[in-house]
């Protein structure tokens, strides 16, 4: 049974490590409550990170391992107040939520998954920045061509051909 219970911990974490999201499990820090019985959380700790984050934040893992969100100030400066504020939202209500943002330090567009998972908050991260590039490109590609037709001074149509079950074109339909 103890062999089992080895293998099976072993399988969770080889996927944990092995799982294309970047992953990190972060945990609530509170100072001793000075006899008030009440526990203030006052940052979260990185406590486990797998390999997919150390890719995609380019940092060593005791470059975030041992850290603190608000005190060292990750993932960046800029954003640390926001994440430990969704780190503690995620933590008391044990609702999960989902984020989309850029991240200026990194230069990725990343949508960020927070969930409550054993007395801390596991976070995933997926890097959309290709996605979002190519549909910026995509946006700016109809800006244009809406632009040409509507201020140029002759008439365009665009007509999409209509095909039979055998591929051949047997009629055109107006488009734009």
């Amino acid at each position: 049974l103890m062999e089992d219970l080895k293998a099976d911990m072993h399988f969770i974490g080889e996927i944990y490590e092995h799982q294309p999201e970047a992953a990190v499990w972060l945990k609530p820090v509170s100072p001793a409550d000075g006899g008030s019985g009440e526990r203030q959380i006052v940052d979260f700790q990185f406590q486990d990170c797998n390999s997919a984050l150390l890719n995609l934040t380019g940092k060593a893992r005791d470059q975030i391992i041992g850290r603190c969100v608000l005190e060292d100030k990750l993932p960046d400066p800029e954003s640390s107040q926001t994440v430990f504020e969704q780190c503690l939202r995620v933590y008391e209500t044990g609702q999960p939520e989902d984020y989309s943002y850029f991240s200026y330090d990194l230069g990725k567009c990343l949508t960020i998954c927070r969930v409550k998972v054993r007395g801390g908050v596991l976070t995933t991260a997926r890097n959309r920045t290709e996605e979002y590039r190519t549909k910026m490109e995509r946006e700016e590609q109809t800006k244009f061509l809406t632009s040409v037709v509507e201020n140029s001074p002759y008439g365009i149509c665009l007509y999409e051909s209509v095909r039979d079950a055998g591929k051949q074109i047997i009629d055109f339909k107006l488009r734009l």
